[in-house]
């Protein structure tokens, strides 16, 4: 009777409801087999119309560590600009007309080469390193601590690629190297405890949906915010100017 009782309660569209309605309905249903010893009902089974997570904390933790990803990942894409800029200069390409192309050398490499390369090395050793931790996570009890080290490593490197210039440029390369390494690991580790926030398939992919979702707004608040900070902030430089894309680029790391 209760399952029924459930079943065409949680059926109707909620959000067609009046408060005093949904109050009413939410106290009519009965989840003997979700409640807890003193009878009432596990938050994490209830479906909410306000909150995208239901009152679970270990989605909320998720979605906010994918936040964070997603300002690091759009830091890396201005980061990547002054880069390639800092490395043709270093390669005596600065001055080059619109379509000519650079044929210096920097560090023995192309500057059209250089993220390209970096990439094709980070790739390689993201291949190796993946299947170890992936086995640490899956059969130690070092799980969390792995998360930890990786998200505080992380903002650390970040930090520190804010010092990027003319003189730093090459040493922020190698960091730009080592951040995607250690982006990974807590990936590994973050996706594994994806599957564990609930046990209910159609929550799971809600919170799958909402989590994703964070993310791509925090990517989407990088771009807009640092951009418009970089044009209105004059100490930032002329449009189009080297001075303009190095500190654009260390805006995006501490923003």
């Amino acid at each position: 009777m209760n399952n029924k009782l459930l079943d065409e309660d949680f059926n109707e569209d909620f959000h067609l409801l009046s408060d005093k309605q949904y109050g009413e309905r939410m106290e009519r249903v009965s989840l003997p087999e979700s409640s807890n010893e003193s009878g009432s009902i596990d938050a994490e089974q209830v479906p909410s119309r306000c909150s995208p997570f239901d009152g679970n904390a270990e989605a909320v933790g998720v979605a906010w560590n994918n936040a964070a990803r997603g300002f690091l990942i759009m830091g890396s894409v201005f980061l990547a600009t002054a880069l390639l800029s800092l490395a043709e200069k270093d390669a005596g390409c600065e001055d080059l007309a619109a379509g000519e192309e650079c044929t210096g050398r920097t560090h023995g490499i192309r500057p059209s080469s250089l993220l390209t390369l970096l990439g094709a090395i980070t790739g390689f050793i993201s291949a190796i390193l993946q299947p170890i931790v992936g086995a640490i996570v899956d059969h130690t009890q070092y799980r969390r601590a792995i998360l930890i080290c990786a998200s505080l490593t992380l903002v650390a490197n970040n930090y520190i690629q804010a010092c990027v210039g003319e003189n730093t440029w090459f040493f922020v390369t190698i960091l730009q190297g080592l951040g995607p390494l250690t982006f990974m690991s807590q990936s590994v580790v973050l996706f594994a405890y994806i599957p564990d926030i609930t046990d209910d398939s159609a929550l799971q992919a809600k919170y799958n949906a909402n989590i994703d979702a964070f993310r791509a707004l925090s990517m989407i608040f990088t771009v807009i915010s640092v951009s418009m900070l970089s044009r209105v902030i004059p100490a930032i430089g002329e449009i189009g100017t080297l001075k303009y894309e190095v500190n654009t680029a260390r805006l995006s790391q501490i923003w």
